[in-house]
């Protein structure tokens, strides 16, 4: 194992843990989740051995919580088709940790301790798998190699694969070496399968897109949401889905122009102060989703704005939506187009999406468009007024992507479960 790989993981703790002594609260939440791990991990999974002796357990990884939903349908499914067999979950951020922690599809959740030789050691002599999951790219070489040597079958799921990463560099050697600690890595697509290929991997197959098998539930298993109903009325909505500043910039002309739509916005982090500045910037009647009880029927009805400023509903709330703006796509971190596309409707965001394959095939069936100046937005809203050519091709696209691209989530589960 690298020197250098150790020294690095060692710095980054090492800035982390400055990060939360100067009160970043991200970075203390990384910290404080991390105290006492160990005997909590030791704790719970004594009680698991006593609960259900014989039963096997698959330790599942996941990055933070955009990639919990990549995950989310195989462990869903393995629970439903394996009710006995014990599952543990860790996180490496607390993005995913502090939303998920309670989820109760498994068994426990945890912290995922920082990956040194003695961490991944210790962690792995707790926990003992039977078999480790990992989800999209989020792996570590100390817990790799560690799994490996104690011989447990490995797996990486909806992963996808770039020339740009380090495996395909000519410094990457300890990082192509580790992907032969994977039984099998499943794919999103075939030029990730190539790129494994030209390396020598080729215990690869391509299964795609396991968050398309959970988002197709989402409309039949969606709660009214009877606030945002009566928000809406008679009248057209845009939602605005995990919104960064960049985003607000361009879209607030928009904003000011149509006062004749209702508009939902969920911001990427909420902070109070920001929404009650946009409110001010704004100038329009608004309202806070945390404090709908607050408001009378007659201001949710008249309000022309609302701000979601709570977690755990985006994904609900678009199936009040006529057309959809999805965050992050002027910096690294595009979110999820999937889940207002199974609802049927136009879809737009920012113009840095290439990475994401899914924005990619949104755009590439008409579904979705890739904008970067306010004017854009004003051309494609003119093309895609209700009941134009554009938006009824669009909104059946999107659908269409969804509902076209099923069953990544049982091929997998056939493969790892040997069924």
């Amino acid at each position: 194992m690298s020197i250098i790989y150790n020294i690095g993981i060692g710095i980054y703790t090492l800035g982390i843990k400055a990060a939360a002594l100067s009160g970043n609260e991200k970075a203390k939440l990384w910290v404080d989740g991390r105290r006492s791990l160990f005997d909590n991990l030791e704790k719970r999974i004594s009680e698991l051995d006593r609960e259900r002796a014989n039963h096997k357990r698959i330790w599942f990884h996941i990055s933070s919580l955009g990639e919990f939903e990549i995950g989310r349908s195989v462990i869903e499914s393995i629970r439903e088709q394996y009710p006995d067999y014990q599952l543990i979950l860790t996180f490496f951020s607390p993005s995913g940790y502090q939303v998920r922690k309670n989820y109760p599809f498994v068994d426990c959740t945890f912290y995922l301790p920082a990956d040194t030789p003695r961490n991944a050691k210790r962690f792995l002599e707790i926990l003992k798998p039977d078999i480790a999951i990992f989800v999209k790219y989020d792996f570590w070489l100390n817990y790799l190699r560690e799994l490996k040597e104690r011989g447990v079958a490995t797996y990486l799921v909806s992963a996808i694969f770039r020339k740009s990463q380090h495996f395909f560099k000519f410094y990457g050697k300890q990082f192509r070496e580790a992907l032969h600690t994977f039984n099998h890595i499943f794919l999103q697509d075939t030029p990730s399968k190539e790129l494994l290929e030209s390396i020598g991997y080729n215990n690869s197959i391509v299964t795609g897109d396991t968050r398309n098998d959970r988002i197709a539930k989402i409309p039949k298993e969606a709660n009214p949401i009877e606030s945002i109903a009566l928000f809406k009325g008679d009248k057209a909505l845009f939602a605005v889905g995990s919104s960064h500043d960049e985003d607000i910039e361009i879209l607030l002309p928009f904003i000011k122009s149509h006062p004749e739509l209702k508009y939902l916005i969920t911001p990427h982090e909420i902070s109070q102060e920001k929404i009650d500045s946009l409110i001010a910037e704004i100038g329009r009647k608004s309202l806070k989703f945390s404090k709908i009880s607050d408001y009378s029927k007659e201001d949710i009805a008249s309000a022309e704005v609302m701000f979601n400023d709570t977690v755990g509903i985006l994904n609900q709330t678009y199936q009040y939506a006529d057309w959809a703006y999805i965050g992050g796509a002027f910096g690294t971190l595009m979110h999820n187009v999937q889940e207002p596309a199974v609802y049927g409707m136009p879809i737009i965001f920012g113009p840095k999406y290439h990475k994401f394959k899914e924005s990619v095939d949104l755009i590439s069936v008409g579904a979705a468009q890739s904008l970067s100046k306010s004017s854009q937005i004003e051309a494609w809203f003119s093309n895609h007024k209700i009941g134009s050519e554009h938006y009824k091709k669009a909104s059946l696209a999107a659908k269409n992507y969804i509902y076209d691209n099923l069953g990544a989530t049982e091929k997998i589960i056939t493969i790892i479960m040997k069924k």
